[in-house]
């Protein structure tokens, strides 16, 4: 019987095309670690600790994510049909894109301080994109709905610890909405801030 809570699972295949699914069982520590991997999830993921994509592509496939301690991305998070949702206590990004035709992405940090690190390019197919919680660009990223009506959503303080570019593309009819403070933290003061 494997006991997956308190457990690192590692998965490290060298193909693309595995499916995972965990049938309501919460996850240890979960780790995705092959740069020719491919992994889409069949049902919901969650993790009692931490969700790491060291390499290779996560395709959710529409399915919630949700970690109670970290998600950090360093290979590729995407969802080739409905919502990418994702919800932990801190959300490292990287590279996010949602290839479903109208689907969102949505990034649920709940850490008080810097909840979700903008550190890489997010891109939809005209789906609204939405940031829940405080978040802290640490490199120049380009967050873009493409071409149509996607929304971006900024729900809490959006700064940056360093000079760095963000640009911002709420297709032909979309929105950019702030309703948080813009540049607004002594300690990581807004550097460049480019909108399109």
């Amino acid at each position: 019987t494997f006991t997956p809570s308190g457990k690192t699972l590692i998965f490290n295949a060298g193909s693309s095309g595995r499916t995972i699914q965990t049938n309501g069982v919460h996850l240890g520590n979960v780790e995705f670690n092959n740069a020719a991997g491919g992994w889409q999830l069949v049902d919901a993921l969650t993790t009692d600790n931490n969700l790491t994509v060291t390499a290779g592509t996560l395709d959710v496939h529409g399915q919630a994510v949700n970690a109670a301690g970290n998600i950090t991305n360093l290979g590729t998070l995407t969802s080739s049909s409905g919502d990418l949702s994702l919800t932990a206590n801190v959300i490292s990004t990287g590279l996010m894109t949602n290839t479903a035709s109208g689907g969102a992405i949505a990034l649920h940090g709940l850490d008080d301080a810097d909840a979700i690190i903008l550190n890489g390019n997010i891109t939809t197919a005209g789906g609204n994109i939405t940031f829940e919680g405080p978040v802290s660009l640490t490199t120049g990223s380009t967050v873009s709905t493409g071409a149509g009506s996607g929304n971006i959503l900024f729900s809490d303080q959006l700064n940056s610890p360093k000079s760095s570019n963000l640009v911002l593309n709420a297709g032909t009819s979309g929105t950019l909405t702030f309703t948080g403070a813009v540049g607004d933290s002594q300690t990581f003061p807004l550097g460049i801030y480019t909108a399109s």
